[in-house]
């Protein structure tokens, strides 16, 4: 009976640890487009999601972030692009 229970313990544990990774490893991009920095008028929002593979390596899809939607918004100079956990 005491292994049962110390094994449903570890199994609760692990699950638990594993679902509280993949939580901090999900990412919403979102990019900000402005004409000048600080300034009030900027324009934004969610363009995807990312998901983190290591401390130094995040992964997306290509349709998300690619070298054509990786531009301002129109009327607008630059962009910047956040991951929001």
């Amino acid at each position: 009976m005491n292994k049962q229970i110390l094994i449903l313990i570890l199994s609760f544990y692990f699950m638990s640890n594993v679902q509280a990774q993949l939580e901090n490893s999900i990412f919403a991009i979102v990019q900000i487009s402005y004409n000048v920095p600080g300034e009030d008028s900027v324009i934004g929002g969610i363009r995807g999601t990312a998901f983190l593979i290591n401390d130094s390596t995040v992964l997306t899809a290509n349709h998300i972030l690619n070298s054509k939607n990786y531009q301002p918004n129109p009327g607008f100079k630059f962009a910047q692009f956040w991951l929001l956990n």
